[in-house]
């Protein structure tokens, strides 16, 4: 669902030239490297952080949220083409805004290859056999056994939303930059390293909070938080809007009413970008508490680096009281 925006946020995205330690070499080609996606821009501009030459560039409005029923401009497919590197989400997210690009091998597909959820059903790995090198979720991930499918109809396109997935994400970005710029590779590499560590250490953090809880148990209002669930150990009873853009049937409101009584769900998540009517009706009519969460797939354009995990840490203390102070 993509958000109808005001006046304030017209079309433009933000170019930002990262030489604040490393002025630019004259000598030396500019790269463009282009994001289809807030949480893809923040990933790439931390990756990309002092390196001379590099302008990082995103095709929506940082307002804009998943661009999941977006229509390019032609402004757009021009600053889409311009692009060295396009960078996109993929699972049928962005897809579309790589049919524009001449050059497929400029195309980073950075879910490409990684373990997938359907909405609302079990894991699954799309081909091309990425993998996760962090060991706490390797170890993790070897206890279930996964089919292997190559369509996204069905895929939950937020990978991002977890900060364990959002971190595995980096590798693809960072083995094609350098092959456009190898003499600053050492500081893609640099950069890379350490922003890995905070993340995984930021998903450790979300995961020993969840063990500590008694009451897991929350209806979430999108699917956006299916992955950061499965990753820390909060259990999603149900969503109250599958489809971005598809209002829920009264029944449907009802089963869920339902469902949170019968399993003592502790909270509601909302997020914040888009209207909690139904959630607010839940809410009402099953007395549980209403939280609002970020998935951060929108945000300030010009934000710091650290923007990301400021959200995430923020998410989790709100989890952390709803879920202690919830009833089983």
């Amino acid at each position: 669902m993509l958000l109808i925006l005001p006046a304030a946020y017209a079309a433009g995205s933000s170019q930002i030239q990262n030489n604040k330690k490393h002025p630019p070499d004259s000598h030396q080609k500019q790269i463009k490297v282009v994001a289809t996606t807030y949480p893809l821009y923040l990933l790439t501009k931390n990756i990309v952080a002092d390196a001379p030459n590099v302008v990082v560039d995103l095709v929506v409005n940082s307002y804009a949220g998943c661009p999941h029923d977006y229509h390019l401009t032609p402004k757009d497919v021009i600053k889409i083409k311009s692009a060295d590197l396009l960078i996109i989400n993929g699972l049928g997210l962005d897809n579309n805004m790589a049919d524009k690009i001449a050059d497929k091998g400029a195309v980073v597909d950075t879910s490409s290859g990684f373990k997938t959820l359907e909405r609302g059903e079990k894991e699954h790995k799309s081909p091309h056999g990425h993998h996760d090198e962090h060991k706490h979720d390797e170890h993790k991930h070897d206890e279930h056994k996964h089919e292997e499918h190559g369509h996204h109809e069905h895929a939950n396109q937020h990978l991002f939303a977890s900060p364990r997935r959002y971190a595995n994400l980096i590798d693809p970005i960072v083995n094609k930059i350098v092959t456009f710029d190898s003499l600053n590779s050492h500081i893609y590499l640099k950069n890379s390293k350490a922003y890995k560590v905070a993340l995984f250490k930021l998903a450790d953090d979300f995961s020993k909070l969840m063990s500590k809880l008694n009451n897991p148990k929350v209806i979430s209002q999108f699917t956006a938080f299916e992955y950061l669930a499965h990753d820390t150990g909060f259990v999603v009873i149900a969503t109250v809007q599958e489809h971005p853009g598809e209002a829920p049937s009264a029944a449907r409101i009802l089963k869920i009413i339902q469902q949170a009584k019968e399993n003592g769900v502790a909270a509601i998540i909302a997020e914040p970008q888009f209207g909690d009517r139904y959630v607010r009706t839940i809410s009402q009519q099953t007395g549980i508490p209403v939280i609002q969460m970020d998935p951060v797939a929108s945000g300030p354009e010009a934000a710091d680096l650290t923007y990301y995990e400021q959200m995430m840490r923020k998410n989790m203390e709100r989890l952390q009281k709803a879920l202690r102070d919830g009833q089983e």
